[in-house]
């Protein structure tokens, strides 16, 4: 996996955004080597911006070397800034590197996003022989990828890739290709391996090497830059900028949660915790950053220079805490799946709390599919609170709901006992025999409820 900051003498500029290019990321890319910088803005691996402390570079500058049948139009212009900042940046083989996964760009685009593979493909091109040995230097053996992205290749890639119908090794590769090619098979497999068009499974001595996968590369990268730092702009986890519209806020939450979702990690006991920390912390910015009246609170506490949430979004038991106040929001505008999903999410980072399993095991009831898992969170809260009337209480309805008459009774009379004017309890014990399921529903809906 790439760190999220190192030197470009081991990791070259090329060989870190084919990287992260081919695995859709989402981020700042960010190059320094004494006074000169450059910075490359990701979505789903496409360019959405870039900055340059060349004075060319500068939009203004742009524009004013520009024909003035170009400077008519802006977008193509623009495209053309940002693909020469690209091509730029990519040529770096000395400085530093940091990598920021979901940092969104200072500015809304002023352009679509431009296609990064085929800068790529220049790129790697006119890269010197040590980035091609780089890019190969992590496959056992090349293959074409089915669906690759078209690109105008020359007739030697053409030539290799056709070659590439079947997986060979370079070695085979350099002998079917005999003549027909030349003698620069590396550069050109390079070419091709760059912006994705081959690829191939990893070398055993990949395995301790910075590089797994692409998938692995993104999702570690994100992991560890959201793990570095204790302050987390809530745009910057939704790999938004200030002023995306709502139904833009709800895409990009969407596509990180397709991505990064704790239940994609079911089979990796190590990284799970971790995913789910991350993404109660995501889940908190949309919940915060797509209501108009939070997000203009946390607006002004953002130009205030403070933070909402942010101080502690890596500690769970405060994210326990934002999400359980989500789910009582939710649960309170009738939205009960969203509120069970937020609930959820607080008792797998705070166990401890007997309301959190108590409210989780509440809402669950209402779901004709849901009763085992509120019978197990309304146990595990009086567990937590043997004295907790109000877990106590449903406890005994739901038991009631699914037939156990005399486990409710006893469980009404356990009410009693620590609540002794619980009318709930009182008039359940008092109420005549009833077809299963009118305990329930009448406790819920046509009483007070404890």
């Amino acid at each position: 996996m790439i760190p999220v900051r190192g030197s470009l003498a081991e990791h070259p500029a090329l060989f870190l955004a084919s990287i992260l290019i081919q695995s859709g990321a989402g981020g700042r890319l960010r190059f320094a080597h004494g006074p000169q910088q450059r910075e490359l803005w990701l979505r789903d691996g496409a360019l959405v911006w870039a900055a340059s402390t060349l004075r060319r570079h500068l939009p203004e500058e742009w524009l004013a070397s520009l024909d003035a049948a170009h400077r008519s139009r802006p977008d193509e212009a623009e495209q053309a800034r940002l693909r020469d900042i690209l091509l730029d940046a990519l040529s770096w083989v000395e400085g530093e590197y940091e990598w920021s996964a979901g940092q969104g760009a200072p500015t809304p685009a002023a352009c679509a996003p431009l296609p990064t593979r085929s800068c790529l493909l220049d790129a790697a091109r006119r890269a010197p022989e040590a980035v091609h040995t780089l890019l190969l230097s992590h496959f056992r053996h090349f293959v074409r990828v089915p669906e690759a992205p078209g690109l105008d290749l020359e007739p030697a890639e053409w030539g290799v890739l056709r070659m590439l119908d079947k997986p060979l090794t370079l070695e085979a590769l350099m002998q079917a290709a005999g003549g027909r090619v030349g003698n620069g098979i590396v550069p050109l497999l390079a070419a091709l391996v760059a912006p994705g068009l081959v690829t191939g499974p990893p070398c055993e001595s990949a395995a301790a090497a910075p590089v797994r996968s692409p998938e692995e590369e993104a999702l570690m990268a994100t992991l560890e830059a959201f793990e570095a730092s204790d302050r987390h702009d809530l745009y910057s986890l939704l790999g938004v900028v200030r002023g995306t519209d709502t139904v833009a806020i709800q895409k990009s939450y969407h596509a990180l949660a397709r991505r990064f979702h704790p239940d994609n990690a079911r089979d990796a006991d190590d990284l799970r915790p971790r995913l789910e920390r991350y993404f109660a912390a995501v889940t908190e910015a949309y919940n915060t950053l797509s209501r108009p009246a939070e997000r203009e609170r946390y607006d002004a506490l953002r130009s205030a220079g403070q933070s909402m949430s942010a101080r502690d979004a890596t500690d769970p038991k405060e994210l326990a805490r934002q999400n359980f106040e989500a789910g009582r929001r939710h649960l309170a505008a009738g939205r009960l799946h969203d509120a069970a999903g937020f609930l959820t999410n607080a008792v797998k980072l705070d166990g401890s709390r007997a309301d959190y399993h108590r409210e989780l095991g509440i809402v669950q009831m209402q779901n004709p599919r849901g009763r085992q898992v509120a019978e197990s969170e309304l146990r595990r809260a009086i567990g937590l609170a043997p004295t907790d009337a109000r877990a106590l209480v449903h406890l005994a309805l739901l038991l009631k709901r699914t037939g156990r008459v005399q486990e409710a009774d006893a469980m009404f009379q356990e009410v009693l006992r620590w609540d002794p004017d619980n009318a709930t309890a009182q008039s359940e014990l008092t109420a005549p025999p009833t077809e299963p399921g009118g305990g329930l529903l009448r406790g819920l809906f046509g009483r007070r409820q404890a």
